[in-house]
């Protein structure tokens, strides 16, 4: 805490300031910690900064040293290798540039330089502005391809080209933490606490315009270049429906513009979607449930796929957002005339018995000819109460872990079903004969049971003993087929 002046032989203009590690320190801060450090928060300092490893100078100078000794013992001219000291930051970062004056491969190796990232970025925002406040900086769409481990991304924040801090919640907005950037706020100060910027009017006017910004992107993207947006879905779609749901100035902005993949690989908008019909079907496999897409698509349905993590959420929140609205998953309405009363009874006794189940939900409907003998249908609301007990059955292992009483999750989240026969299938009609009849009861029941299993599998709920019996009776069945050609 003391100091002298004293004269000086510098003969420049300048300070030096020496900082001493102890022993302890100098094991911490190596050489590559120092440089990893400065190149973190000085990347874009606008003055030349230099890094000399004294250690690896001395070690330079004693092979020089030996070189020149071993040219001279040969007679030969000793040529030396000087060390480069370049800066090892960059004054000038493309942000400080117009958006006119930067070309594609500019922004490309910008974003690969302090990213890291092997992809290139989708496309970019440039943001340069003085009024209302100052502002610069570039924001990165990255390829992600959904996978949500590499969602996060890192919106870099500076002042006066200063490194500060990541992704400052209180600037800007969590759903845009999805993207990469760098933003240069000069007129935000660099020690305030977070209550501060809370109540800071230019930070929320900031962070509403980096929304605006955002948008707008989106928007022109979608305008002027549709076949290049929906290209982009895949790797946006996350980040543009939790956006929606996080921020209503940003759903307000992105709302017409929202795609939603179909099964045969279109994407439509909302109005496209529902221009013909106020119900939307979606499936969140459409291999799994082919059978069920083909009837809707059978019925004049555009089927979406939504099959996100984030779909579940998303499709309540459409549900909120357009009340006017129904959606349904395909498994969730089969259309076809309903059977009368007494058809539909003698085949619930039938299949309830067969299957030994005399609380199994079953119902009759002509589906067409072509269709399977039977499918499981299950309600909306079901399918959601489905998705809450997958929760809860994680929140259940955790007390099960902690030593806790688990919640019984089959009385808080039973499964209502309903078995779907076909009245159509030449296969219900030859077994509602033999039933009739009274003979073949043990194969009759036996190829009931194959029927439901078959339901199940198209459903996506058929367990393992229940693959295994179905596995094993269409082995038996092929093989007496066989035996008939």
């Amino acid at each position: 805490m003391e100091y002298t002046v004293e004269k000086s032989d510098r003969e420049g203009r300048g300070t030096a300031i020496t900082l001493t590690l102890s022993e302890e320190a100098q094991k911490i801060f190596d050489a590559a910690t120092l440089r990893m450090t400065l190149r973190k928060y000085c990347s874009f300092v606008p003055v030349d900064i230099f890094f000399i490893d004294v250690k690896a100078d001395r070690l330079h100078e004693e092979s020089e040293q030996k070189r020149k000794k071993e040219a001279e013992e040969k007679g030969e001219t000793f040529e030396p290798h000087d060390l480069d000291y370049a800066p090892i930051n960059n004054k000038n970062p493309l942000w400080l540039k117009k958006p006119s004056e930067c070309t594609d491969e500019e922004y490309k190796s910008f974003y690969h330089s302090v990213f890291n990232d092997g992809y290139d970025p989708l496309f970019w925002i440039h943001l340069n502005m003085d009024y209302p406040f100052t502002l610069q900086g570039i924001l990165y769409f990255p390829k992600t391809d959904n996978i949500y481990q590499s969602l996060e991304g890192r919106i870099k924040i500076y002042n006066h080209q200063v490194f500060v801090a990541d992704n400052i919640e209180e600037i800007i907005p969590d759903f845009l933490f999805l993207l990469q950037g760098c933003l240069d706020c000069s007129d935000l100060p660099l020690n305030v606490s977070r209550s501060a910027l809370q109540q800071d009017e230019y930070v929320k006017k900031l962070s509403g315009h980096i929304i605006k910004k955002v948008s707008d992107k989106l928007n022109e993207l979608y305008k002027n270049d549709r076949e290049s947006f929906e290209r982009y879905w895949s790797d946006i779609s996350v980040f543009v429906k939790y956006g929606m749901m996080k921020e209503e100035k940003f759903y307000d902005k992105v709302k017409d513009i929202c795609l939603f993949k179909t099964v045969d690989g279109k994407h439509l908008t909302m109005e496209e979607l529902t221009k013909e019909k106020k119900e939307v079907r979606y499936t969140n496999d459409k291999v799994a449930q082919a059978a069920y897409v083909e009837m809707a698509v059978n019925d004049g349905f555009n089927v979406i796929v939504l099959d996100e993590e984030i779909d579940d959420n998303f499709i309540s929140f459409l549900e909120y957002k357009y009340q006017d609205l129904r959606f349904k998953r395909v498994d969730a309405d089969l259309s076809g005339e309903d059977s009368d009363d007494e058809t539909r009874n003698k085949l619930k006794e039938f299949f309830r018995a067969a299957l030994g189940n005399d609380k199994l939900e079953v119902s009759a409907k002509a589906l067409g000819a072509d269709s399977m003998p039977a499918l499981i249908m299950e309600s909306e609301q079901n399918r959601r109460m489905q998705d809450m007990r997958k929760q809860y059955e994680r929140m259940n292992a955790m007390n099960k872990a902690s030593g806790q009483e688990p919640l019984n999750l089959d009385e808080l989240f039973p499964v209502n079903t309903e078995l779907v026969v076909n009245t159509d299938s030449p296969l219900i009609g030859k077994l509602r004969a033999l039933e009739a009849m009274g003979t073949k009861k043990e194969q009759t029941e036996r190829l009931a049971k194959h029927i439901y299993d078959q339901a199940e599998l198209a459903h996506g709920t058929l367990d393992s003993e229940g693959l295994s019996r179905f596995l094993k009776y269409n082995n038996e069945l092929l093989s007496k087929s066989a035996d008939n050609i």
